[in-house]
Order: structure tokens, then C-alpha cells, then sequence
């Protein structure tokens, strides 16, 4: 059977080199938190935007991607559904790109809403 260390004995390094990159920039996540950003890359799949079939090292992701899925986390906490949800994965990515965030319940706070509201404008 051989060792874990000749599982890539038989490639060339370029072989290797992508395989390591694509795995190390692979889109992995929850799609109810996944920003806009994120989708809009070229494939839409992958966080790198393609850089990796260059082997090119994209620049690391910037922090309002973070603060776009904490603001979902948060508004799941408070609501109780995750903001742009929708009836699969890819209405919810519709949604997301879109902006249809789905509105505040009746029973939230309005004066806690309309800054929210704005905000996802």
C-alpha cells in the first residue's frame, strides 16, 4: 500500500503545487453567510478568483467579508433565520447578490430595524 508520502510520487511539482492551492482556496462555508463579494469572483466559487489555476497567492480576504458574516450570525441570533435564506442553495446565493434580505419580524424593535435596513442598502 506505501506511505502517506508517496501519495504524490509520479507528479511533476506544478502537478502538486495546483492541487495544494486549489484545496488550500477552496469555497467552504455555509451559503447563508457567504457575502456578495464572494459570489461575484469569476466561477463563483472559489475565493480566489481564479488566481489559483495561475498559481498566483491572492491577497488575503478583506475584513468586511468577516463583518458581512457576523452581521448574518447576528441577525440569525436575533431573528431566528438567517437573512437572505431562500428555498435551496441557490435562491439563497440569489438573495445574496441581490440584497433581498428578508424583512425584520413585526415583533422586532423598529427603532433597532431602520438602521439595519439601511445599512443593508
Amino acid at each position: 500500500a506505501g506511505d502517506a508520502g508517496e501519495a504524490g510520487k509520479g507528479k511533476s511539482f506544478f502537478e502538486r503545487e495546483l492541487a495544494r492551492r486549489k484545496a488550500q482556496f477552496a469555497f467552504v462555508g455555509t451559503c447563508d453567510y457567504v457575502p456578495p463579494e464572494i459570489l461575484s469572483e469569476p466561477g463563483g466559487d472559489e475565493a480566489s478568483g481564479g488566481c489559483v489555476d495561475n498559481l498566483h497567492v491572492p491577497a488575503p480576504p478583506p475584513a468586511a467579508l468577516d463583518a458581512w458574516a457576523l452581521g448574518c450570525v447576528l441577525y440569525q441570533c436575533l431573528v431566528g433565520t438567517p437573512p437572505f435564506r431562500g428555498a435551496n442553495e441557490y435562491a439563497t446565493y440569489e438573495n445574496v447578490t441581490s440584497g433581498a434580505m428578508r424583512p425584520f419580524p413585526d415583533w422586532f424593535p423598529r427603532e433597532t430595524t431602520s438602521d439595519a435596513d439601511a445599512d443593508a442598502d
